[in-house]
């Protein structure tokens, strides 16, 4: 049985980095590793192997077919090695910073209850929380994790297949006062009266579907108004002035207290999903601890 040294291993977890990021340069600059180091070890590789692993060029490089078959038994050979540094102590003492950037409701509402157990577990470790509604990219940021909310309109096990899905939260229409709701021409459609809908994006009408039912009901507001942020149509809802499709995580309490009111309840207004995605495929310990935390908590949606 042939013999795998030390340094084939590393040319191979270099070059899933290099193939993940698509150049050199992007590589290098996840993993900290500087360009002739990386370009090297791709050399290394291709000298090994007998074989041709890339075109390069000055900006970014394209797989061979002898590099995509690489390039998918070095990923399986990476995930083999997290499966099994898995089997470390958990509580073993970590330091250092973790970065993590998300959409704003969800550092409010609900990443505080994750945080509070990974700083009884990791005291030393440093949490760096970004909470803005723009989409990052990951790959130029200093953060580690992206948290990634999707809106879908039906059940969540639709998209479990991907595996990076982790968990999901409810959505639902609220306003102060129950709007005017009427038909359209068609059974299936409704519009909202006396009141603005508001929210993020420029979508002109929103999907619902009834208890038990696989036909979509579709809701037209008689005004539109788009603003910033959920946080934000949040505010605008508890003054009266529209309503918002949020995730009942986010206003919970207001349900609660009588200041905010569901519009439809006995309608799924669909879930936004969740999703991890790591910057580096080589994260640090302190990473992989978190994305664990953030995942074995979440808890689906029942429908």
């Amino acid at each position: 049985m042939r013999s795998i040294s030390y340094q084939s291993l590393r040319r191979l977890a270099y070059f899933e980095a290099i193939a993940q990021a698509g150049s050199i340069r992007g590589a290098a600059q996840r993993l900290s590793l500087s360009v002739p180091v990386l370009s090297a070890a791709l050399s290394e590789l291709e000298e090994e192997l007998n074989v041709t692993l890339a075109v390069r060029s000055t900006r970014s490089l394209e797989l061979t077919d002898a590099g995509q078959r690489v390039y998918h038994d070095a990923s399986r050979m990476m995930e083999a090695a997290f499966s099994a540094l898995d089997h470390t102590d958990e509580n073993q003492h970590l330091s250092g910073t973790v970065g993590v950037t998300m959409v704003a409701e969800l550092a409010l509402h609900w990443l505080p209850q994750y945080i509070s157990t990974f700083r009884s577990l990791y005291p030393d470790v440093t949490l760096n929380i970004d909470a803005d509604d723009r989409v990052v990219d990951l790959e130029n940021s200093p953060y580690d994790i992206a948290i990634r909310a999707e809106y879908c309109p039906t059940k969540p096990a639709m998209n479990m297949h991907k595996g990076t899905v982790f968990g999901s939260l409810d959505l639902v229409l609220v306003a102060r006062e129950h709007p005017t709701i009427r038909p359209l021409e068609s059974d299936l459609e409704m519009v909202v009266e006396t009141t603005y809908l508001v929210g993020p994006g420029n979508a002109d009408w929103i999907t619902a579907y009834g208890s038990g039912s696989s036909n979509p009901t579709i809701l037209h507001p008689s005004k539109h108004m788009p603003v910033a942020n959920r946080e934000a149509a949040i505010a605008f809802a508890k003054q009266g002035l529209g309503c918002a499709l949020v995730t009942k995580l986010s206003i919970q309490d207001d349900l609660d207290a009588g200041r905010l009111l569901q519009v439809c309840p006995d309608m799924s207004f669909g879930v936004v999903t969740l999703r991890t995605v790591m910057r580096d495929s080589l994260p640090s310990m302190e990473a992989r601890r978190l994305k664990e935390i953030l995942s074995s908590k979440a808890e689906f949606s029942a429908f």
